[in-house]
């Protein structure tokens, strides 16, 4: 009976210490690959939360490519896999950075699939739809 107070104490903090602030701001690049509209979810801030995100058929889940570590390399590069298909194919995204003062309005880079380099191009959108991006693909940019 005399731990009860100690017990309410507890469970009434126990959420203020779990709670966290996200430290980096998401903002939505598009581009085109193979005539399929792809997304890149660039965390500015936290480079290595970004993603690149490839649709798939109807009913099958997206292809994720995941930063391959938390920081660019020494010459701005940085390399994204997927988990599943880390040995078939992979991005290297140019001009990368930690934290973006003013965001680029593009981003290059290559995407290399089963020994072939193709080049891709993400421009940046004005809207920030990266939780409602694949409803339409009016947002569509061209690969160079």
């Amino acid at each position: 009976m005399r731990y009860t107070p100690l017990f309410i104490l507890l469970l009434t903090a126990l959420p203020f210490f779990c709670f966290a602030q996200k430290a980096y701001e998401l903002e939505c690049y598009s581009g085109k690959l193979n005539g399929k509209t792809i997304r890149l979810d660039l965390a500015n801030g936290f480079i290595g939360a970004t993603q690149i995100v490839i649709p798939r058929k109807s009913g099958l889940a997206p292809v994720i490519y995941y930063a391959n570590s938390g920081t660019p390399e020494t010459n701005n590069t940085m390399l994204f896999q997927s988990k599943y298909l880390q040995k078939k194919d992979y991005f290297i995204l140019d001009n990368m950075k930690e934290a973006y003062e003013d965001l680029p309005r593009f981003i290059t880079g290559k995407y290399y699939f089963r020994k072939q380099l193709i080049k891709v191009k993400f421009l940046f959108l004005l809207s920030n739809c990266c939780s409602f991006y694949y409803k339409g693909s009016a947002y569509g940019a061209n690969v160079n």
